[in-house]
């Protein structure tokens, strides 16, 4: 006669969880493997492939936990499903987690403090946005979403700091640039490339006596905006248009600006095989600068860029956390530029 064995309820508990686990490991692992099988198969061609292409940080992430997870538990199977997703993640965005050592500054070069800050114009709740400029001693700052509100408070800034203002308020569509230097050309244009576009600013500065620096703040229209879903034709006609006018340059450039793109984007690719991302040359960290909700910083994107040319190279580069009234972080980068 067998002895029946007495319920374990914390036993059952247990074995539930467990396949509660592999259930969702597993339906998750699938996803990732799919969506990283359809970048190799299709790329951006598919407009849900480029909407999830957006997010990719965000969906590959928990693979770096659940990973080493399921080698513990010995879940070899999960393991398998999330592989791919786990290598993608530190193939794109591994090199963004090391530690970046100061490059050695060449002889004969100019050291600057750049910065791009979207001020957005539709926020209903201003603060002291403009704090940070001196905290980073700042020499020139790139302002996308200005608008006539944000003029007043302009007029707060240091006038020794930045003497040299062109200031093109325009709601969501405006532009500006603050400049310690001298600003030889500006033009602004918003509407420039396509039927529906955010502002556009180009500005010539005398940084030295034979110096001249080329400077854009850009502000490409959102996919998400459209009335198509997540169509990003406008995007890159913009950026394309706007990477033919900027080859034509003779100076050093620097391109930063919200360019509402994530840096897993056709788009983003088109602009780095070119010109270099200070932040992933020279900051830590993966960069996120939007959607920040008031005082709590909850950004999960990376829409904001110092692009440079060869002639520049960037020392050092950081989001700027604290509120400054916006919902994008401000992104600044200590550069130099070649003097020649």
């Amino acid at each position: 006669m067998s002895e029946t064995s007495s319920f374990n309820p914390l036993r059952f508990i247990m074995n539930v969880i467990h396949m509660l686990f592999r259930a969702i490991v597993g339906a998750y692992g699938l996803n990732v493997t799919l969506h990283v099988i359809a970048i190799f198969l299709i790329g951006e061609e598919w407009v849900i492939v480029e909407f999830f292409n957006t997010f990719a940080h965000l969906l590959w992430l928990p693979t770096v936990v659940l990973v080493p997870l399921c080698l513990l538990l010995k879940e070899w199977r999960l393991v398998i499903l999330l592989l791919s997703g786990f290598i993608a993640f530190f193939v794109v965005w591994g090199d963004m987690l090391l530690p970046k050592s100061s490059p050695q500054t060449p002889e004969n070069t100019i050291e600057l403090t750049v910065a791009t800050n979207n001020l957005s114009a539709l926020q209903v709740q201003l603060n002291d946005e403009f704090s940070a400029y001196a905290d980073i001693e700042a020499d020139i700052v790139a302002l996308q979403e200005v608008d006539q509100r944000h003029v007043e408070q302009l007029t707060t800034l240091s006038p020794e700091q930045f003497p040299h203002r062109a200031i093109h308020p325009n709601g969501t569509s405006g532009q500006g640039i603050l400049s310690a230097y001298p600003i030889i050309e500006d033009d602004y244009f918003a509407r420039g490339f396509t039927g529906q576009s955010f502002g556009h600013q180009r500005v010539v500065l005398q940084i030295a006596e034979s110096q001249r620096l080329v400077v854009y703040s850009v502000h490409p229209f959102h996919p998400g905006i459209g009335v198509a879903f997540f169509d990003s034709t406008m995007r890159q006609t913009e950026i394309t248009a706007i990477l033919d006018q900027v080859m034509q340059e003779t100076a050093p450039i620097i391109l930063m600006g919200d360019f509402n793109t994530s840096d897993f984007s056709q788009d983003y690719r088109m602009i780095t095989s070119t010109y270099s991302d200070a932040f992933r040359m020279a900051g830590y960290g993966l960069g996120w600068t939007f959607p920040r909700v008031s005082s709590i910083d909850t950004t999960f994107l990376r829409l904001d860029y110092i692009f440079l040319s060869d002639q520049l190279g960037a020392q050092s580069a950081q989001v700027w956390r604290g509120d400054l009234g916006s919902d994008h972080n401000l992104l600044y980068a200590d550069i130099f530029v070649l003097n020649e």
